[in-house]
């Protein structure tokens, strides 16, 4: 059975580690994530300005996995609204995916967040994220 995974949450509220506990073998799962656009040789480098190439990048590599048939393809961004992962459900349909939205944190641990984030997005970037959550 083919599955996606939504991931859903602020930075700094659990989503890699949460995936870090997944068991599934290699080779049969993929994630895929905004992020890695912004990967230069292994090291992160964010730029706001690409941001929305960076998501097209991603539902790019989603769709391609989805049409090689990968059994598990992962979204890990932070979804905070549902028109950012509309595109990932109208692809789960597509490709008959079963999908699952993953929930990560909440909206109030926000200096915990703030302090452990990977992304050095500072506090008043994740209230201004959370200010916008769709439950």
């Amino acid at each position: 059975m083919k599955q996606l995974i939504i991931m859903r949450g602020l930075p700094g509220s659990g989503k890699t580690t949460y995936l870090n506990t997944l068991e599934v073998e290699d080779g049969k799962y993929v994630i895929c994530s905004a992020d890695h656009f912004f990967l230069v040789t292994g090291e992160y480098h964010f730029d706001p300005r690409l941001l929305g190439k960076a998501h097209e990048a991603c539902k790019t590599d989603a769709e391609i996995a989805m049409q090689a048939g990968i059994e598990l393809v992962i979204i890990d961004n932070t979804n905070t609204q549902k028109w950012e992962y509309e595109d990932y459900l109208k692809m789960a349909t597509k490709y008959n995916y079963n999908v699952t939205i993953q929930v990560i944190g909440n909206t109030t641990d926000l200096e915990l967040y703030a302090t452990r984030n990977t992304h050095g997005v500072p506090l008043a970037g994740l209230q201004r994220m959370a200010a916008r959550w769709e439950p």
